[in-house]
């Protein structure tokens, strides 16, 4: 049987770090890039080198791959250093929280599989780091990967995907704050405007409570 294809979904590498990690393309007392999230993006790497192929071609060649059920040589990582806004979540031995979210991988993989696939995937995703921050493989004091089947396990999120929905949903056409059952309202990352840690849909969910209320 066909291994069933979902849209592209999120791999979480959450990752214990002895310091923090310094980028190349940055001049020596240049501000912080930490206390946001730092984007690594398909084809970035190879337009600083003088490559011709542009960020858009790359990103459509990952996705490509995602839906034909292939890891992308290239993904999309969102990098977070979490202990860089709030120093409390750092462990008792003084290590930064930190992870990498890459957006856009396949729930299933075509021709092998997540146990098969996930170390030398992990291996990949710190050499992509290290294209930008030399010696950020170095300071990896522990490295907890999650795939999607992982996530879908242990948060129950459904295909192991934390924005709920895949983003080539149009943002207007997510789940709706009133659901339609008396009380019962939605402000989650399947509602506009999607997900991360801003708080947008759930101001949004109150202002249509209030409004419910007349208030």
């Amino acid at each position: 049987m066909a291994a069933v294809r979902r849209p592209g979904t999120t791999l979480k590498l959450n990752l214990a770090l002895t310091g923090l990690p310094r980028f190349s393309c940055l001049p020596e007392g240049a501000p912080s890039p930490f206390g946001s999230t730092i984007h690594l993006l398909p084809g970035s790497a190879s337009l600083v080198g003088g490559d011709a192929t542009s960020p858009m071609a790359a990103l459509r060649a990952m996705w490509a791959d995602v839906q034909a059920g292939r890891l992308p040589e290239e993904p999309t990582i969102e990098w977070y250093l979490h202990t860089t806004v709030d120093p409390s979540l750092s462990d008792p031995a003084g290590h930064h929280s930190s992870a990498l979210f890459v957006q856009s991988v396949p729930y299933e993989l075509a021709g092998t599989t997540w146990d098969e696939a996930l170390p030398g995937y992990v291996d990949k995703l710190v050499a992509i780091c290290e294209r930008y921050a030399p010696g950020a493989g170095d300071l990896i004091a522990d490295a907890v990967p999650l795939p999607p089947p992982g996530i879908e396990a242990h948060f129950g999120i459904t295909g192991g995907h934390i924005h709920h929905v895949d983003n080539t949903v149009s943002f207007t056409d997510r789940m709706p704050y009133a659901t339609g059952i008396d009380g019962v309202y939605a402000g989650s990352a399947g509602c506009h405007p999607a997900g991360s840690v801003i708080g947008a849909a759930g101001h949004n969910a109150a202002r249509r409570i209030l409004t419910d209320l007349g208030r």
